[in-house]
């Protein structure tokens, strides 16, 4: 608002000023000094304009990249509730205009094998590579940000297959963290996908029908994100820097919790196999078995004697985020 009032002020000013050129001019000539200022007037109204105009441009692709993001998430959501699984990332170094694949989930689906322009991140389980838009049913362009820049998908491989999302656990997966003060504050340590936008500069970014990475940035927060020079990116990314000029990546992300929250998915995140000890009637330590969400199941371990003859076996409920209820159902007694 700021820069509308002081463009309307000046724009009154120089209508002011050509009013006093134009009389003048029938009179005498303009002096230097009375021309440089007009001159000046006019390039401060013609930066300005550019300046509104490239903020109104950039906001826009901003815009774009979010909604994006969100459907992008709402489609993964989808693809969760019918497969139990996400999916594995499609190449990021497949052209757009050229090939038949593009945007296609890798064929190790639930394995993500890096392969062909999906990349393994040597420190943990995490794989990188694009969207797998077509995989999804989303329109190619959905695998591009609002700057022509390929997002980066980035998953945890274990919740790439139904046979382990159920059971994987959730522990320092990804680790999204803030630079504030040339200090990692720690956001999350257990996401399990990510979504990056390299934002304006697109240094580190994949071109829509490019099949190299972007020069890197100069700024450490935004070489995080990146693939980096030997396709070694670790567990690592930097959701914000504040106090960085440079920064500009758009990242999303989600842990296993909120992710099955989101899509109401708990049915799809057993209960480990685990222990209880209970002191009475009497001590003793109870098993039970991998269960599945809500599901009430007996312990492998019967009640001691003499108690075997009334209940015979404890049962437990499994809640939610495979997490067994802490308390017993139907406990030992007399």
């Amino acid at each position: 608002m700021a820069l509308l009032e002081l463009l309307l002020f000046l724009t009154k000013k120089l209508e002011i000023n050509l009013g006093n050129f134009l009389e003048k001019m029938q009179k005498k000539a303009y002096s230097l000094i009375e021309l440089s200022i007009v001159i000046l007037i006019i390039s401060i109204l013609i930066s300005g304009a550019l300046t509104v105009f490239s903020g109104s441009a950039n906001n826009k692709k901003i815009t774009t990249t979010k909604n994006r993001i969100d459907e992008i998430y709402k489609a993964l959501g989808g693809f969760l509730l019918v497969n139990g699984r996400l999916p594995c990332p499609a190449s990021i170094i497949a052209i757009k205009s050229t090939d038949a694949t593009y945007g296609t989930e890798g064929t190790a689906a639930g394995n993500c094998t890096a392969d062909g322009g999906v990349y393994a991140s040597g420190s943990s389980n995490l794989v990188y590579g694009l969207v797998p838009v077509k995989t999804l049913g989303l329109p190619n362009e959905y695998a591009e940000d609002g700057f022509e820049s390929k997002f980066a998908y980035v998953v945890e491989k274990n919740f790439t297959s139904s046979s382990t999302f159920k059971n994987a656990t959730a522990t320092a997966t990804m680790i999204l963290s803030e630079i504030t003060g040339g200090v990692s504050q720690a956001i999350t340590n257990d996401a399990i996908l990510a979504l990056v936008s390299y934002g304006a500069n697109k240094s580190g970014a994949f071109n829509a029908n490019g099949t190299v990475q972007n020069t890197r940035s100069s700024d450490s927060s935004e070489t995080e994100n990146d693939l980096g020079t030997s396709n070694a990116f670790n567990k690592n990314l930097v959701f914000n820097a504040p106090d960085s000029d440079v920064f500009d990546d758009i990242v999303f992300y989600k842990t296993r919790n909120s992710l099955v929250s989101d899509f109401d998915a708990l049915s799809l995140v057993n209960c480990l196999a685990g222990t209880l000890s209970l002191s009475y009637p009497s001590a003793a330590t109870y098993s039970w078995s991998e269960s599945s969400y809500n599901q009430v199941v007996r312990s492998t371990t019967a009640c001691p004697a003499p108690y075997t003859t009334t209940v015979g076996f404890p049962t437990r409920r499994c809640g939610a985020f495979g997490v067994w209820e802490s308390s017993v159902i139907n406990p030992c007694t007399m």
